[in-house]
């Protein structure tokens, strides 16, 4: 008899537990530092670049309420560079639209400025826990060398 009431309570306990729907943090959530480059021109060839240790000092943060925001240093190769401050559109709002598709909405922090800038890569996956791979569709034919594509490297550093 206790063994019919162990059983049944089991079946109760994991038919409850099963029922719960199950949230999963998205991978998005965090603090992202630009790591390097990958350009795919139009002719096929790719080449990668690194990253200069000024904008190395980027930062993107996801937050879990749907924030973003964002550290900008300017390109450069001096290691002592200086924030760039005064962007309108450091901070704003993230949303997943599908598996692989994020909108950026940046908002302007300007008073009397309603404008909203929109920023919807392409791709963005998570080869691993650690790294973010956003893909930019570059348009510009008008280049010597047209660009196909490029994907950003970001890796978690929080």
């Amino acid at each position: 008899m206790k063994k019919i009431v162990f059983v049944l309570l089991a079946m109760i306990l994991v038919a409850c537990s099963s029922d719960d729907p199950v949230q999963q943090i998205d991978s998005i959530i965090g603090v992202w530092q630009p790591d390097s480059m990958e350009i795919v021109f139009a002719d096929g060839r790719t080449t990668n670049e690194s990253i200069s240790p000024c904008e190395s000092n980027n930062r993107f943060t996801f937050g879990i309420d749907g924030t973003f925001f964002r550290t900008s240093f300017p390109e450069g190769d001096d290691i002592n560079c200086e924030e760039l401050v005064g962007d309108p559109y450091q901070s704003g709002t993230w949303e997943r639209i599908s598996e692989t598709r994020y909108l950026i909405r940046l908002i302007c922090s300007i008073p009397n400025c309603d404008d909203i800038e929109e920023e919807y890569p392409e791709e963005i996956i998570f080869p691993d826990n650690n790294t973010m791979r956003v893909k930019i569709v570059e348009l510009d034919d008008r280049a010597p060398n047209p660009i196909d594509y490029l994907y950003l490297f970001y890796k978690r550093v929080e």
